[in-house]
C-alpha cells in the first residue's frame, strides 16, 4: 500500500497492513443513538455510500432496514474496522443514515435502522473479542512450551555435553536478539524491545493483536502484521536452529539420549507446522487483503477450511522433519563445512532463479537496494529451508513459480544428500542406510500426500496462485493499474478512487517493477487537472511523496516541487 516515510508500507500483498484488525474506540449506545437522520453535506453522502438501487423494490419495512442493515456493513462498518486512524465512525454513520432516508427510508424507518445498528454491534461485542483471546493463547501457548523444552535441553546439556550447549545456547540467545532488533526497527517501545531478549515478544504480540490494542506511536506497522513478522522471526532465528540442534545430539550422542529430547524435537517440528500453518490462514483471511488483493487472498475455503488447516499443519511439520533430519545427517557424517557449502549453494542459486525472472529487490520504494534486497532474500531462503510460508509465494517475494519449485527441489534435494552421507562419508556409524532412505521416503510420501490434500481444499480460483508464473512487475502493470478498486491511501483511510490507487504507485513500489510509461503518461494528463481543482488526497503530504525525477518528467504539464510550493 502506499505509505508514509517514516514506515514500512503495505504491498500488494505481503504488507497490506494499514487495513488490518486494527481497531479504535467502539461508539457507545448512547452516541449511536443521538444519529439523526437529516440530510448530511454530500461530500460526506458520496464518501459514505456506493450502492446503485433504492428501496422502492422492498415491500416491507423489514426487508429495507435488513438490506440498509447489509450496506451500513458494508460500507461504514469494514472502512472502521480496516482504517487505522478512523477514530470515530460518527460521522459517517450519520452520513449513511441521512443518505437512507434520500434513497427512501422513512424517518421512523431510519430510527428503526439505529436500533438495529446498536444492536447488531452489541451481539459481536458478545463473542467475537473473547474466542479470538483464547484461540491466540493456545497458540502462545504450544510456542511457550517449545521454548520451554528448548531451555530444558539447554540446562540439560551444560551437565552432559558444553560443546553442544554453547551451541544450543548462542542459538536460543540469537533468536531472542533478532525479535528485539526487529521490534527496534519496527519502531516499538524500549520495553517491548527488551521483552524479546527474554523471549516474550510472541506473546506480548499475541495479546495485542487479540485484544486490538491501540498501535505504538512510532509502529510501522500495524498489530497483526507485527504478530505475523514476530511468528516469522520465531520460527527462521529459533524453531528451525534449535531443531537442528537437537536432532545432531540424538544422531551423534546415543549414549546421551532422553526423553526430554524427543519430547522437545516433537514440539519443534509440530510447533511449527501449527504457526505456519495458523498464521499464514489468519492473514489469509483478512477482509481488506481479500478486498484488496483478491488474486492473491482467499485460498482458505469458506467450508472445510479445519480439514485443510490439518492437512497444512502436517504439510509444515514433515516438510521441516525431512530437511532437518537430511541436514543433521550430513553434518553428523561430516561437519558443518559441507552443510554451509550446500546452504550458500541454495542461496545463491535461488537468488539467481530470482534474479532472472528480475524480481530479487524488495518491493519498497527506497528500500531496493542491493544491501538490503540480499538480507531479505536471505529471509525468505531460510522460510523455503524449513518453513514455506504460504505468504512468500506472492509476487513481492518469490512469485508463485519459484514458490513451487523451491519446495519441489527442497524435498528433493533430501535424497541427493542421503547419496553424500553414505556414499562419500559414512553415516552408517549414526544411522543405518537402509533406516535413512525408509525413513525419508516415508516422510516425503506423507508429505506430500498432505500437501496434495491441502491444495485439493484450495478454491479453484486460487490454486494458481501456489503455482503459476506471476512477477511483480507483470501484477503492477496488471491488476494494480486495470483492477485493484479498494486500497488504503497515505493517510490509511481506505479509497475506492482508481485514479488515486494509479497516482500511488510510483510513490510506494519500487522503480524495478513500476510500468512507468503508462505512470509518466497518465500524470502528464492529470497533475495540471490535480493542481488545478484538487481531490481530497492531492495534499502536501501526497505530493512530497511523488519521487523527484517523476516531477522532473512531468514539470512541463505541472510544474517542478519548488513552483508547486511558491503557488501553494
Amino acid at each position: 500500500m502506499p505509505s508514509r516515510t517514516n514506515r514500512v508500507a503495505s504491498l500488494p500483498a505481503l504488507f497490506p497492513e494499514k487495513g488490518g484488525n486494527l481497531k479504535r474506540r467502539k461508539q457507545s449506545v448512547f452516541e449511536l443513538l443521538g444519529v439523526a437522520h437529516e440530510p448530511a453535506v454530500p461530500a460526506l453522502i458520496r464518501k459514505t455510500i456506493s450502492f446503485r438501487n433504492d428501496y422502492r423494490d422492498l415491500r416491507t419495512s423489514e426487508e429495507r432496514i435488513g438490506k440498509a442493515l447489509q450496506l451500513f456493513y458494508a460500507e461504514v462498518h469494514e472502512a472502521y474496522v480496516e482504517d487505522s486512524k478512523m477514530e470515530s465512525m460518527l460521522e459517517e454513520t450519520k452520513a449513511f443514515v441521512a443518505a437512507q432516508v434520500l434513497r427512501g427510508l422513512t424517518p421512523a424507518e431510519a430510527d428503526d435502522l439505529k436500533y438495529a445498528i446498536v444492536n447488531k454491534l452489541s451481539t459481536e461485542l458478545k463473542d467475537i473479542d473473547h474466542y479470538k483471546v483464547m484461540k491466540t493463547f493456545g497458540k502462545a501457548l504450544l510456542s511457550y512450551f517449545d521454548i520451554i523444552t528448548d531451555i530444558l535441553i539447554l540446562v540439560d546439556l551444560i551437565k552432559r555435553n558444553s560443546r553442544m550447549a554453547v551451541v544450543q545456547g548462542i542459538s536460543l540467545g540469537g533468536s531472542f536478539l533478532f525479535q528485539s532488533i526487529i521490534s527496534l526497527a519496527c519502531g516499538q517501545p524500549i520495553l517491548i524491545v527488551l521483552s524479546g531478549l527474554l523471549g516474550l515478544k510472541p506473546a506480548i504480540e499475541s495479546w495485542r493483536d487479540a485484544t486490538r490494542a491501540k498501535p505504538f506511536p512510532n509502529q510501522k506497522l500495524a498489530n497483526d502484521f507485527m504478530l505475523m513478522v514476530s511468528r516469522m522471526t520465531e520460527v527462521i532465528s529459533e524453531a528451525i536452529p534449535q531443531s537442528l540442534v537437537q536432532t545432531l545430539v540424538v544422531l551423534k550422542y546415543p549414549d546421551q539420549r532422553t526423553i526430554l529430547q524427543f519430547v522437545s524435537l516433537f514440539a519443534s517440528f509440530l510447533t511449527t507446522g501449527f504457526v505456519v500453518a495458523s498464521s499464514d490462514r489468519e492473514f489469509d483471511q483478512s477482509k481488506f487483503r481479500r478486498k484488496n488483493e483478491p488474486l492473491l487472498f482467499g485460498y482458505v475455503p469458506n467450508t472445510n477450511s479445519h480439514k485443510q488447516m490439518v492437512a497444512f499443519v502436517s504439510f509444515f511439520s514433515l516438510y521441516k522433519l525431512a530437511k532437518v533430519s537430511s541436514l543433521a545427517l550430513l553434518i553428523s557424517a561430516s561437519s558443518f563445512r559441507y552443510a554451509v557449502i550446500l546452504l550458500t549453494l541454495e542461496f545463491f542459486g535461488f537468488l539467481g532463479w530470482r534474479m532472472v525472472y528480475r524480481n530479487w529487490r524488495l518491493y519498497k520504494r527506497g528500500l531496493d537496494g542491493r544491501g538490503l534486497s540480499l538480507f531479505t532474500h536471505f529471509c525468505w531462503y531460510i522460510c523455503l529451508l524449513s518453513a514455506p510460508f504460504p505468504l512468500t509465494r506472492i509476487p513481492t517475494i518469490l512469485t508463485p513459480r519459484i514458490y513451487a519449485g523451491g519446495l519441489f527441489y527442497m524435498l528433493s534435494v533430501n535424497f541427493i544428500i542421503l547419496v553424500f552421507s553414505y556414499q562419500v562419508f559414512d553415516a552408517s556409524a549414526f544411522l543405518s542406510q537402509t533406516e535413512a532412505w525408509t525413513g525419508l521416503s516415508t516422510i516425503t510420501f506423507l508429505c506430500l500426500v498432505s500437501g496434495g490434500i491441502a491444495l485439493y481444499y484450495v478454491p479453484d480460483s486460487h490454486k494458481a496462485t501456489f503455482y503459476k508464473p506471476r512477477t511483480l512487475k507483470e501484477h503492477v502493470a496488471t491488476y494494480w493499474w486495470n483492477d485493484c478498486r479498494y486500497c488504503s491511501d497515505h493517510n490509511h483511510k481506505i479509497t475506492t478512487d482508481q485514479q488515486y490507487i494509479r497516482a500511488m504507485i510510483p510513490t510506494w513500489i519500487s522503480k524495478h517493477y513500476t510500468p512507468d510509461d503508462k505512470i509518466v503518461a497518465f500524470y502528464k494528463d492529470h497533475w495540471k487537472d490535480w493542481c488545478a481543482d484538487p481531490p481530497d488526497w492531492f495534499d502536501e503530504e501526497f505530493k512530497s511523496l511523488v519521487p523527484e525525477d517523476l516531477l522532473a518528467v512531468v514539470g512541463e504539464t505541472g510544474g517542478s516541487r519548488e513552483e508547486q510550493k511558491e503557488e501553494a
